[in-house]
């Protein structure tokens, strides 16, 4: 078995390269191939059942933000594949080796399934299905084609914790169809480079091969192929194929023609990582869960007005690759947020500290829950260079929930808050922190970092909290926003702080930072000026089951509680396995409750379909500094 490492090629150059091996294979009999590549740029694949109604995003969007769409020959429906995910095409006649189409399949599904098994990673196959899954989400999808008894096309594995490019699709046309990453699910980051050998000596075990010989001398480029040890002259395109590609379709498709890709439009370009964007309703008016007799049902397919579009730009990448290089984790990627390329593209990005594993298993959040890894003492310096790397006047920090700690991570939370207040002296800092179990202390040592807001989030109405959030508390939550308008109050000037054994220069435990510097516009600098004291924000979903008459309720809490600014946003569930989407709030109806909420004192209130905590935070905050309502999401 010879080895191509292609590293990281073009989807087309790649495809054409096993157009010419599967010729030489059908004419010489052996060797055979094993290709591995990460397609940058990134690729949508349609098989020959799929149609553009999976592929969520607008084509003219993929195409200025450089992503590839190709038909090809294989059986199935749509995948993505991208930067972060090892594709593995085989090139082999299974006549020779006596295997079966069915019995390959298996093969390159065992091969995932030993290489998770050695990371410590228990996968297995579904019944009907075809591909790697642990639990309910899918890790490696597997889609062949034949021709002549030669294989091409092959494995794609997720590595790395970056999935973004999934929600540009319906992975293999199922609705609600949730993914996962060995990175995501080993909690740390896990490189194609430390999968590849692994992989490679997992493949030759399954499919009998003594012998491999790596790095066998294949390349590609952008303009196509370097070398693949034939002529391009004397190489002919297979004329017979069958193809299968699982799970949309595990039957075998027969037909004429060769493995060739077809792009649909001027579509090749720069690397990009994909916003989350979403299938549009047949029935734009259908607003609550109903069924069409009406019977209860889920909301499962996403109405017109949550079709968001993929912004172009360099400034995305360039976020992506500040934050791998410090190594930060942000909330934008965890939670699989629908605003992710949007804010990137803006070089904003909200940060999230203290790991990637939450100790709490909230069922609308799809941060993994998990042993928690250690408090990175690094993360603040980290944290303090990313945001000034970005030039971030508002910088908003949050964690995931530790319940591990003895302080729930406040000391961590006001050390990367003071870092950031030292490198960055005239932003804004907003820390949106958990309950830290009602422990007031932990909530006054995080907020002698200085932050200039505390958001904590009551998330939904207290009838879902044993549904939604069974290890939280309405009422806890409440009176955590109540204490930090007490303990923040005071503004009494101190040259140093300690509090739980932390000291923090400038600040004194119930002191305030007032920031001067960095708001534009003459009236938020009146703003700035005048104002002397903590600021405090609280978020709702709305979608999960509550009722419209609960929600004034709610809102009256939170102004009881001294809240300040308000965020209402549509809850989307990150998987089958999570809280369902019980209904889709349309953009009006959100404009009728900012109304409510603005009229019991709110100073601003940010609500709407795409609407979450951290985005645009800075201009709901300036807009409440300066008495105006907050712009819509």
């Amino acid at each position: 078995m010879l080895v191509g490492d292609l590293g990281r090629a073009g989807y087309t150059p790649t495809l054409e390269l096993q157009q010419r091996l599967v010729a030489k294979v059908q004419a010489d009999g052996e060797p055979s191939y094993v290709l591995l590549v990460e397609h940058d740029p990134p690729v949508i694949t349609l098989g020959r059942r799929a149609g553009m109604q999976h592929v969520l995003a607008d084509p003219e969007h993929l195409a200025a933000a450089g992503v590839e769409i190709v038909k090809v020959s294989r059986g199935g429906d749509v995948t993505w594949h991208g930067p972060g995910q090892l594709v593995t095409y085989p090139i082999l006649r299974l006549d020779t080796r006596h295997l079966t189409l069915r019995a390959y399949v298996q093969c390159l599904e065992q091969a995932v399934i030993n290489v998770l098994a050695r990371l410590g990673i228990a996968a297995q196959r579904r019944d009907g299905l075809v591909g790697v899954w642990v639990g309910q989400e899918k890790i490696a999808a597997i889609g062949v084609a034949v021709s002549r008894w030669v294989t091409y096309h092959g494995l794609s594995l997720n590595v790395s914790a970056d999935l973004g490019g999934f929600d540009t699709i319906v992975p293999c046309g199922i609705a609600n169809a949730s993914v996962t990453s060995v990175s995501r699910l080993l909690g740390r980051d896990v490189s194609v480079e430390e999968i590849k050998p692994v992989l490679i000596e997992c493949l030759a075990e399954a499919m009998g091969f003594e012998q491999v010989r790596e790095d066998c001398g294949l390349r590609t480029c952008p303009q196509g192929i370097v070398d693949c040890g034939l002529p391009p002259s004397k190489l002919t395109a297979p004329s017979e194929e069958t193809s299968i590609c699982a799970p949309c379709n595990p039957s075998p498709l027969t037909g004429e023609g060769g493995p060739k890709g077809r792009p649909l439009g001027p579509l090749m370009g720069v690397r990009v990582t994909p916003a989350p964007a979403a299938v549009e309703s047949p029935e734009d008016h259908g607003q609550d869960a109903r069924g069409t007799h009406g019977q209860d049902a889920h909301a499962t397919r996403l109405p017109r007005w949550l079709r968001k579009s993929i912004p172009a730009g360099a400034d995305a990448a360039q976020v992506r690759r500040l934050l791998n290089r410090l190594e930060l984790s942000t909330v934008c990627s965890s939670a699989r947020c629908p605003n992710q390329a949007e804010c990137f593209a803006r070089k904003t990005a909200t940060f999230m500290i203290l790991g990637d594993h939450c100790t709490r298993r909230c069922r609308f959040c799809a941060v993994p829950d998990g042993e928690p890894s250690p408090v990175n003492d690094a993360e603040a310096k980290a944290v303090a260079e990313a945001a000034a790397a970005l030039g971030l006047r508002h910088v908003v920090i949050t964690s995931v929930t530790r319940d591990d700690l003895p302080d729930g991570g406040a000391g961590h939370f006001a050390r990367v808050t003071s870092a950031v207040r030292r490198r960055l002296p005239g932003s804004v800092i907003e820390i949106l922190i958990p309950d830290f179990q009602g422990d007031e202390q932990a909530l006054a040592t995080a907020l002698a970092g200085g932050c200039d807001i505390l958001n904590h989030n009551v998330e939904t109405v207290p009838r879902l909290y044993p549904a939604v959030r069974p290890q939280a508390n309405y009422r806890r939550s409440l009176r955590i926003l109540d204490a930090a308008r007490r303990l923040g109050g005071a503004m009494l000037p101190s040259s140093e702080a300690c509090v739980g054994g932390a000291c923090f220069p400038g600040r004194k435990h119930g002191t305030h930072p007032i920031t001067t510097e960095g708001a534009p516009g003459a009236a938020v600098a009146a703003a700035e000026a005048s104002d002397k004291r903590l600021w405090t924000k609280s978020g709702l979903m709305l979608g999960l089951g509550e009722m419209r008459e609960e929600l004034p309720e709610v809102f009256a809490d939170l102004r009881a509680a001294g809240c300040d600014i308000l965020t209402i946003g549509q809850y989307l569930a990150p998987s089958s396995r999570h809280h369902p989407v019980v209904r889709f709030i349309p953009p009006e109806e959100f404009d009728e409750i900012r109304g409510q909420a603005l009229a019991l004192g709110f100073a601003a209130v940010a609500a709407g379909p795409f609407v979450r905590s951290s985005y645009h935070a800075e201009e709901v905050f300036n807009a409440g500094r300066i008495g105006e309502s907050s712009p819509k999401g």
